[in-house]
């Protein structure tokens, strides 16, 4: 049995909790959020894994006397201690300055990310990071009584970018706090707090909001959710909008709309079609302003949206679903990994 390490970033991902189906996705204070999946593509992972006799652990299951025979670094960069190392990036450079892939890939016998400007299938392979999609959704049209909401998180980039999406995320928070108040709910993390800035002067600005606890009074914010589905499901819309413009970077507000049967307005990388088919989402880019895009979704006929969730139910139930579902993301790493470790 060959072993394989695999090197986390955070310490709660430590003691094999990466793997886990009750793994804490995202913290704040002293609030914990899991997937809406339970974190179900990393325990898919570690048991494919074994069941192809591989054994592994995250980094402080080994000790310095264990061979170890491949390491994987998962989402940033950290020392390599072993001949064969890969590199799973689910983050960009804009959101974490160390993951330049310019300067990375000569480190590490393999790179998988989602950046598609970067793929040479030579050294770095095109990855996406995996999500548990399945057509699980019977509401339909008359059955959901909320128009339109966001799931996310209060966040900005450390350094300003021209690929950032985050202050679309507030544009549209402050139209429809001007406009939409029957018509839009906000969920997430930090969004009683002023809206997070980017560059030197925003982070200097983000640390004396938080010192002198200034509070950012959204009528629109409904508080922190345990469960997406527990809103998507009663929501006909939903505002999917990336963190980074980036070709080929597709995160999972996406598919737990999909999963919930609830249609996404969706912005995000410039090449979306090629991955995910047009009909199923609500082109963010097609639309003049914030506005228009409301007007739009309000005039939607039960049958439009109806045929909106067939599209969605179609694309779930093709082969084209497999770039992004936890089956995929195994496949194409095992895959690898017994090309790189004679068995």
């Amino acid at each position: 049995m060959k072993n394989i390490l695999f090197n986390c970033f955070n310490k709660s991902d430590l003691n094999d909790k990466i793997f886990k189906l009750n793994r804490v996705w995202l913290s704040s204070n002293n609030a914990n959020v899991q997937k809406d999946d339970k974190n179900q593509g990393f325990f898919y992972f570690e048991k494919k894994l074994r069941d192809n006799n591989y054994n592994v652990h995250t980094q402080d299951f080994w000790k310095k006397k264990d061979k170890i025979d491949l390491q994987i670094n998962f989402a940033y960069h950290q020392e390599i201690i072993c001949n064969k190392s890969y590199l799973l990036l689910p983050e960009s450079k804009e959101i974490f300055s160390k993951n330049d892939l310019n300067k990375l890939k000569e480190k590490y016998t393999k790179i998988f990310c989602q950046y598609d400007d970067y793929i040479d299938n030579i050294k770095i392979f095109k990855i996406n990071y995996p999500f548990i999609i399945k057509e699980n959704f019977v509401n339909n049209f008359y059955e959901r009584p909320f128009l339109s909401c966001m799931i996310s998180s209060n966040k900005s980039q450390k350094k300003k970018s021209q690929n950032d999406l985050y202050h679309k995320r507030f544009e549209i928070i402050k139209i429809a706090e001007q406009k939409y108040l029957e018509n839009f709910r906000l969920y997430g993390m930090d969004w009683d707090l002023p809206f997070k800035k980017s560059g030197i002067e925003g982070r200097l600005l983000n640390y004396v909001n938080k010192l002198f606890k200034r509070k950012n009074l959204l009528k629109t914010y409904k508080g922190i959710i345990e469960n997406k589905s527990d809103i998507l499901s009663k929501t006909k819309f939903v505002f999917c909008i990336e963190n980074s413009s980036i070709n080929g970077y597709i995160s999972d507000p996406i598919f737990d709309a999909f999963n919930n049967g609830c249609i996404p307005i969706y912005l995000g990388p410039k090449n979306i079609n090629s991955y995910v088919p047009n009909d199923t989402f609500i082109d963010f880019n097609y639309f003049e302003n914030i506005e228009s895009i409301f007007q739009y979704i309000s005039s939607l006929s039960y049958e439009e949206y109806n045929q909106i969730q067939i599209n969605i139910k179609n694309f779930i139930n093709s082969s084209k679903i497999e770039l992004f579902n936890e089956e995929g993301f195994v496949s194409k790493i095992l895959k690898h990994i017994n090309m790189d470790i004679k068995k």
